[in-house]
């Protein structure tokens, strides 16, 4: 072999073995940095499966606050149409009025009660008079 040749072969056998070496070494870094690679995809699987299931609980709340503010505006509505405290006193003053009206009532109807049992007293007195004092 020409000295040139050898020169060369020795080259490229040397640089092979630096290639192979080189390969070797990057696959040694690299690997770790798959794993991590593959460490890092899990935590973002996990993380974007926590994100998800974090945002349907806040569609969820979301919904159920959206219920909560629909019957607090029909039980506020509701509540809009009860009677006001100025309206129980009102109805409270009307009821006492009425309430001294029923003892007015009461007492012209004794009244009328006891002439009406003196009436008939009367009118009996008087049949019996009648009735009695023809067949004496």
């Amino acid at each position: 072999m020409p000295p040139e040749v050898a020169e060369i072969v020795v080259w490229v056998s040397g640089g092979s073995s630096a290639l192979a070496l080189g390969t070797t070494v990057w696959n040694l870094l690299m690997s770790g940095s798959r794993a991590n690679g593959r460490r890092i995809d899990a935590v973002e699987s996990a993380a974007a499966e926590r994100h998800s299931q974090i945002e349907e609980r806040f569609r969820q709340g979301s919904r159920r606050m959206d219920d909560l503010t629909r019957r607090t505006d029909a039980l506020e509505g509701t509540v809009r149409q009860l009677p006001g405290k100025d309206d129980i006193h009102a109805v409270q003053l009307e009821m006492a009025k009425i309430s001294g009206a029923l003892g007015e009532m009461r007492a012209v109807m004794d009244g009328s009660n006891k002439i009406m049992a003196r009436l008939e007293a009367i009118v009996s007195r008087h049949e019996d008079h009648l009735l009695d004092g023809s067949k004496r």
